[in-house]
């Protein structure tokens, strides 16, 4: 498991939490455990998918959770390895048929 997917699916499994960088830094995560890579790791997410988080400031630090409330936006822009473990954490977007078809361009014309 790289660092990368350490961090997403530990954001998977708390979604509604603010994660600072040194929380992936924490010895007791076991598995999950990232390490002084966090930071950088984590502003590499950050970076190459601007669109999944939501973003704030505690003092000079930023903190960051996932933008489920944009999910339907995102989800399927993601590599299959990360949609992979949204849905692993239960995270996938509810699309209604209106909204697979607009996805693809089409309409329904009454």
């Amino acid at each position: 498991m790289t660092n990368h997917t350490k961090i997403l699916t530990l954001l998977s499994r708390y979604p509604n939490r603010w994660f600072l960088h040194q929380d992936f830094m924490k010895p007791d995560l076991g598995s999950l455990f990232v390490g002084y890579m966090a930071p950088r790791r984590l502003r590499e997410l950050r970076q190459d998918y601007p669109q999944i988080f939501k973003i704030d400031k505690e003092g000079e630090q930023l903190k960051c959770r996932l933008d489920l409330d944009n999910i339907k936006e995102w989800y399927y822009d993601l590599p299959d390895k990360y949609k992979k473990i949204l849905r692993q954490e239960g995270l996938e977007p509810n699309y209604s048929a209106e909204d697979s078809l607009d996805r693809l361009g089409l309409r329904i014309v009454d």
